[in-house]
């Protein structure tokens, strides 16, 4: 995921962080300084200008850098999630719904990589400042340094606190309103019937109870994060006193006591700042274990390295056995099939008839057995070489191009597929019609399997009539998977899932 060039990148990021950090510090001192010594207004200003024009070009150059590293990650993180989840194991897709993967990929990789490279960095830049200060407050008076340190561990201490009482209490509120909004929903499902019984005042005050529980929550709540402006106002006022008494008791530069003020006063946004991103590690945590998981999804599949050389002549389920979880759907199951039949595959729904068409495609691994494609173990090709020559042909194509269903390759002029079907090609056709789509694609097909998944039912019987005659001097591996028991008369042989 991260390359060379980006360890560059970090770097010059990291480097350009503490340059503004140390501007952030030194600006205030150094013309602090230049005021107390006799320098004339013109020296001033081009000392202060120059001053101003540096911060502002390492701030615009840190902006470029921070934003184009940020999509540039992001965009190789997006590709990366794409390629997985293209890529996942057949089983893996049904394990997982359309809004989880949608959520990780459009949602969870940004905040992943907004997290690292701006909370990371900004955490950096704070903790910077924090220690500019804190090292400028010992160099002048250690008892500064000291309290500075104090009221940091003290905000700190408050902080843990504030972020584990919130999180209770804004639970608490959540679930107070989720209650306020079930009750609210029952009420009025009830509310023509209570009017019947004259019940209007009952309902009432049962949502008033409600509300006033919820309004009680939420106060507490907003209490509760106020109680972190008030112990941050304290303590910046604290430190500040301490600092006018030890300048005024120990003869300190006045320079110095108006400077370090204003210090204090420029660490209200770093903390709060630090408070803020630190309420989005928990939220950041979630979407980078969605993130990991799909990243460190990988094919459960074995391949082999072998090609497939010329066509499937024949395929082979040796003793196989597969179930889901403890279910056992195929049980020692033994079939043969040979180029140039047509074999009819029956059974109820749930019998494993798409289980047996999806290890034959090599979706699943038989838990025991072996399935053989040319006398040659299916675990010995390579990746996808033996589905390059199985057409699967079934019902879920439906959101796609009715042209692009029949011809993906536009092989063929969308004139000629029209004349053949002898109905216009457009988004609204027939059930009827699409199935007879899909027998023309399979007429058309160069795959030697073909596999039909329930596309007759439809479909005029002299059309499958024809259209099985068709499949007979193909000489290729039919395999029918249907209810339509008059199209069972067209088949070689039929295999009832039943009976295995």
């Amino acid at each position: 995921m991260i390359e060379k060039r980006d360890y560059f990148q970090l770097l010059l990021h990291f480097l350009l962080i503490v340059v503004l950090s140390l501007i952030q510090i030194i600006y205030p001192i150094f013309v602090s300084e230049i005021l107390t010594v006799q320098s004339t207004v013109n020296s001033i200003f081009v000392i202060v200008c120059s001053l101003i024009v540096g911060k502002m070009i390492v701030n615009i150059c840190d902006l470029i850098l921070s934003g184009s590293m940020y999509w540039d990650f992001f965009k190789r993180l997006r590709m990366k999630l794409i390629h997985n989840l293209v890529y996942m194991d057949y089983e893996d897709v049904l394990k997982r719904s359309v809004g989880e993967l949608t959520q990780t990929v459009e949602n969870d990789g940004s905040q992943v990589i907004e997290f690292y490279l701006v909370f990371l960095m900004t955490l950096l830049k704070d903790i910077l400042f924090l220690l500019g200060v804190v090292c400028i407050a010992f160099i002048k008076s250690w008892i500064i340094g000291v309290s500075l340190i104090v009221m940091l561990i003290f905000l700190f201490i408050v902080f843990r606190w504030i972020n584990k009482v919130s999180e209770v209490k804004w639970a608490q509120t959540k679930q107070a309103y989720q209650n306020l909004f079930d009750m609210f929903s029952t009420c009025y499902l009830m509310m023509a019937e209570l009017k019947k019984i004259n019940r209007e005042s009952y309902l009432e005050k049962k949502l008033n109870t409600f509300i006033q529980f919820a309004f009680k929550s939420d106060l507490i709540s907003g209490f509760i994060s106020y109680q972190l402006w008030i112990s941050t106002i304290f303590s910046f006022g604290m430190i500040k006193f301490i600092v006018l008494l030890i300048g005024c008791t120990q003869n300190i530069n006045l320079s110095f006591i108006y400077l370090f003020v204003y210090y204090i006063d420029l660490l209200d946004d770093p903390i709060y700042e630090l408070r803020t991103q630190m309420e989005n590690i928990p939220s950041a945590k979630k979407a980078q274990e969605r993130v990991f998981a799909l990243l460190k999804i990988k094919s459960k599949l074995h391949f082999g390295t072998k090609l497939l050389n010329g066509n499937i002549c024949c395929i082979d389920l040796d003793h196989v056995h597969f179930g889901y979880n403890e279910n056992l759907v195929l049980k020692d199951c033994s079939l043969h099939f040979e180029n140039g039949n047509i074999y009819g595959l029956i059974g109820p729904s749930g019998s494993g008839k798409s289980t047996l068409i999806n290890l034959i495609a090599h979706l699943y691994e038989p838990q025991s057995g072996t399935i053989y494609i040319n006398n040659v173990g299916l675990n010995e090709y390579k990746e996808k070489e033996t589905l390059k020559e199985i057409e699967y042909i079934g019902q879920n194509e439906k959101n796609l191009n009715p042209y692009e269903i029949v011809d993906p390759y536009h092989r063929y002029s969308r004139e000629k597929i029209e004349k053949d079907l002898g109905y216009t090609l457009n988004d609204e056709l027939s059930k009827g019609q699409m199935q007879y789509l899909y027998l023309y694609e399979a007429l058309r097909s160069e795959k030697s399997v073909i596999i039909l998944d329930e596309i007759f039912s439809y479909v005029d019987m002299d059309k499958i009539k024809n259209a099985f005659s068709k499949f007979k001097e193909m000489k290729k591996i039919i395999i029918v998977v249907t209810h339509e028991k008059e199209v069972m008369q067209f088949c070689d042989s039929t295999i009832s899932m039943e009976d295995l």
